[in-house]
C-alpha cells in the first residue's frame, strides 16, 4: 500500500485491526465501501490505542495538573507510535530513544505526524519527527507548542534586608552574614 504498485489478493483481512492500525485510512471512500461495517466500528469509536485518537487530547491534557502532563503525553505519543508501527500496545519504546530505531520509517513518520495533528486539531511541520526524534522530545515540543507546557515554580523573593535602622541590632556575626549574602547574591553558609 506504500507503494505505487498494483497487486491482485484474494486474502481474509481482520478489517477492524487493519484500519485500527492505520490512522486516516477508515475514512477512505476505497475502505469505507469494502470494509463495510467493519470500517465504521473500527473509526473513532474504536477500543484500545485507536481510542485514545479521539478529538479531546488536548482538553484531556488541559484538565490535568501541569506537572503530570509531560508523562500522559509521552505516553499518548508511545501508543500512537505502537499503533502506526502495528506493534502491539504492550511493546515498551524507550522515552530517550530515537524512533527510527525503533523501526519508524519516513513514510511512518508522516502517518503519525498526520494523526497528531488530527488529534491536537493543529498543523505540524512535516519535519516534525526528524526535528524531534525521540518520544521526550517530541513531548516537550507538543507541549509548548500547545502551550501545555510545566510552568516553572516562581522562587519566593528574597527577605528585605533590615533597615539600617535595624542594623543596630546586629551582631558582628550577623552584620557579616548580611553583607556575605548582598556580596554573593545568595545566602552565607553557617558554620
Amino acid at each position: 500500500m506504500r507503494e505505487d504498485a498494483a497487486h491482485a489478493l484474494v486474502l481474509a483481512i481482520d478489517w477492524p485491526r487493519f484500519l485500527s492500525q492505520r490512522a486516516g485510512v477508515a475514512e477512505s471512500a476505497l475502505f469505507r465501501a469494502v470494509a463495510g461495517d467493519a470500517a465504521a466500528a473500527s473509526a473513532p469509536a474504536a477500543s484500545g490505542p485507536a481510542a485514545s485518537a479521539a478529538p479531546g487530547v488536548r482538553q484531556r491534557l488541559q484538565g490535568l495538573p501541569s506537572g503530570q502532563r509531560r508523562a500522559a503525553l509521552v505516553a499518548y505519543l508511545g501508543e500512537r507510535t505502537l499503533q502506526v508501527l502495528g506493534l502491539d500496545a504492550d511493546t515498551h519504546l524507550d522515552p530517550r530513544a530515537a524512533l527510527k530505531d525503533t523501526g519508524l520509517d519516513s513514510l511512518m513518520a508522516v502517518e503519525l505526524r498526520n494523526a497528531l495533528a488530527k488529534a491536537f486539531a493543529q498543523p505540524l511541520p512535516a519535519t516534525l519527527l526528524f526535528d524531534y526524534p525521540t518520544l521526550d522530545a517530541l513531548a516537550a515540543h507538543l507541549l509548548r507548542a500547545l502551550g501545555l507546557e510545566e510552568r516553572a515554580a516562581v522562587p519566593a523573593a528574597p527577605a528585605p534586608a533590615p533597615a539600617i535602622d535595624d542594623m543596630a541590632e546586629l551582631s558582628d556575626e550577623e552584620a557579616e552574614a548580611l553583607l556575605l549574602r548582598e556580596l554573593d547574591g545568595g545566602t552565607p553558609e553557617t558554620s
